[in-house]
């Protein structure tokens, strides 16, 4: 049985605060262009340059500093940084939009890559890992212990193919993937 990018339901929890910070600098740059795909590139610029923090879909307790409306909640440090890089993601945007070729939905692309090693990784036989709530929770603790790979064009979706042949990264990956699953199993008692 293969594992899909649909057998999972995780989210980024830092999208919402991104997506704030680029509201409060692009209500005072009256002259940066906010069209969708503006706005998808400097999410991805941000998304890149910060602290993921995904989180499975399904769990019950989400900190209240995730929801929308929450930036000033989050530690200082994190919030200066999130704004210092949406700032420096809409200069680069201004200075340079990309309104032309072909454009891929906003997507971290490291999760892809990690699919294709958590299903080389995972035991055939234990289907616990198969099921939606344990994969989404394997999937959210190794996506924070990886570099985000967002991209919203397909060039983007090549350079993070590229990475997938570096042995450097892929042992990165595959190093991530085992210590997500060791550390799920010591939190909930699923040790075999």
């Amino acid at each position: 049985m293969r594992l899909s990018l649909d057998g999972f339901s995780v989210h980024n929890f830092r999208e919402e605060a991104v997506e704030e910070a680029l509201r409060k600098i692009l209500s005072e740059e009256k002259d940066a262009c906010v069209c969708p795909l503006c706005l998808d590139d400097m999410k991805a610029m941000v998304l890149n340059n910060v602290e993921p923090d995904y989180r499975p879909l399904w769990a019950e307790k989400v900190p209240e500093s995730y929801k929308l409306g929450q930036l000033e909640a989050l530690e200082k440090t994190l919030f200066n940084k999130i704004m210092a890089e949406a700032y420096k993601a809409m200069l680069r945007v201004k200075a340079k939009p990309r309104h032309e070729g072909e454009r891929q939905p906003l997507r971290n692309d490291a999760a892809q890559i990690l699919l294709l090693a958590a299903q080389e990784i995972l035991p055939t036989k234990d289907q616990r890992w198969r099921q939606p709530n344990h994969l989404s929770a394997l999937m959210a603790e190794a996506l924070n212990n990886l570099k985000p790979e967002y991209s919203t064009t397909y060039k983007g979706r090549v350079y993070a193919r590229a990475s997938e042949i570096d042995a450097g990264f892929l042992a990165q990956v595959y190093a991530v993937v085992y210590n997500a699953i060791d550390k799920l199993e010591e939190d909930s008692g699923l040790k075999r």
